[in-house]
């Protein structure tokens, strides 16, 4: 397939809304950009990055809010693509702060450090820290002496880099296995 045949059936029109598992035009258009430093690729990236950096709604605190289900997913996978681009020359300032406000977001929960531990009051990715979700609604923090279950906190295991979905519209945060919509870890697909 030749690059114009590609560009056409992949990426032509940018999804403008979301890097996801499912969606990965913005992606595709910072890869060719890469391989062939073509304007067309650049501008079809920043229309991307516009819209969910400045059209997206936020909480509160700041992290960018696409949608209820893990929006800790959402914002993380745009922070990489904003990296990558700012790697390869792309808006580098911007690009590179707002990742950092996003990361900061979940790695603090929205929040601060502690002056007296050095560490974050809470946060969204699992071991981070003092203090990070024990409850994750999760196969693998769930099972333990053969069984498997939501019914206690914390879980029996503790999923070490897992990053769990994330707050609600108001920075709002329960950890509790049974709330799957916030507290799932976060993967690439919708809801799981």
């Amino acid at each position: 397939m030749v690059e114009n045949d590609f560009y056409d059936a992949c990426c032509a029109v940018t999804n403008k809304t979301e890097f996801s598992w499912d969606k990965k035009s913005s992606a595709v258009q910072l890869l060719l950009f890469e391989l062939t430093k073509k304007e067309k690729y650049s501008e079809g990236f920043a229309g991307f990055m516009d819209s969910f950096m400045y059209h997206t709604p936020r909480t509160p605190k700041g992290l960018v809010y696409f949608d209820k289900w893990a929006p800790n997913r959402y914002s993380a996978n745009t922070a990489f693509l904003a990296l990558v681009a700012a790697k390869h020359g792309l808006e580098t300032k911007t690009y590179i702060e707002f990742a950092q406000s996003q990361i900061d977001y979940i790695l603090k929960a929205g929040g601060d450090v502690n002056p007296e531990t050095n560490q974050p009051f809470y946060s969204y990715q699992i071991g981070f820290g003092d203090k990070y979700p024990r409850a994750p609604h999760h196969r693998g923090a769930s099972c333990g002496n053969g069984w498997c279950g939501c019914s206690s906190s914390p879980q029996p295991n503790i999923l070490y880099g897992a990053m769990v979905g994330g707050p609600g519209q108001n920075d709002d945060y329960s950890d509790d296995c049974g709330n799957y919509v916030t507290n799932e870890v976060a993967t690439g697909e919708k809801g799981g």
